[in-house]
């Protein structure tokens, strides 16, 4: 009696080595040997920092460098310390504006406390 054959199942490999032609410039950002995280991950932390429109390009640059040295200055060592990283990062910036907000010159007494209690929110992260 012939046994019957099953299908192979259809298995593919993910090859998760960093290419080779990387140059890891980025790693301390952060902190994976995969600069195209890095730079991801950068993008999404830029992205979360904000500055008003009216912003110059020197602005803007200025910001960008103050947000790559906040992430080495964590020193991120892998991936996951590089998205903790990249969130101590936003959050702060999200802290830091809810302050300012509350403290606006013509800021209404619920605009101060809804804004007091959400950079709280955000300390306690």
């Amino acid at each position: 009696m012939a046994q019957s054959q099953q299908p192979k199942p259809n298995v593919q490999t993910i090859d998760r080595s960093p290419p080779a032609d990387i140059e890891h410039k980025m790693q301390p950002v952060g902190g994976s040997k995969n600069d195209n995280f890095n730079y991801s991950l950068l993008r999404q932390v830029i992205g979360c920092s904000w500055l008003p429109e009216s912003s110059s390009a020197e602005e803007r640059k200025k910001e960008i460098q103050t947000v790559i040295a906040a992430m080495i200055g964590i020193r991120p060592g892998d991936e996951i310390e590089g998205m903790f990283a990249a969130q101590m990062v936003a959050t702060h910036n999200a802290t830091m504006e809810c302050f300012r907000r509350a403290m606006l010159e013509d800021q209404t007494f619920e605009g101060r406390r809804e804004n007091l209690n959400q950079a709280n929110k955000m300390t306690r992260s």
